[in-house]
């Protein structure tokens, strides 16, 4: 029987994490990985500034899209987390931003 001994990151510690990693600006173009995503508390903030700071530079929707698809990697092997973290993302995606997810994702 295996044991997950998942640990969801506060969110106050996700914000610092990624203040002090310099994930702040100029994010286009500008590669992550999280490489165990869990229900998606860093992921979705990662998402939520790349979009914010694209359009704040002027790039396009459909370009954001495609930045998002290219420039962020995440990975988890909880299929359980994939589901919530996926579904977080769509929210954030579509709900906050009332941008349509690439096909696929």
């Amino acid at each position: 029987m295996q044991i997950n001994c998942q640990i969801p990151t506060p969110r106050e510690y996700v914000k610092t994490m990624l203040d002090l990693a310099g994930y702040t600006e100029e994010l286009y173009g500008k590669t992550i990985l999280e490489n165990s995503c869990g229900e998606g508390g860093i992921l979705v903030e990662i998402v939520r500034r790349y979009i914010i700071d694209s359009r704040k530079h002027g790039y396009s929707d459909e370009a954001i899209k495609i930045g998002i698809s290219r420039d962020i990697t995440a990975y988890e092997i909880d299929a359980q987390c994939v589901c919530i973290c996926k579904k977080k993302i769509w929210i954030c995606l579509l709900k906050s931003f009332n941008l349509k997810i690439l096909h696929g994702t």
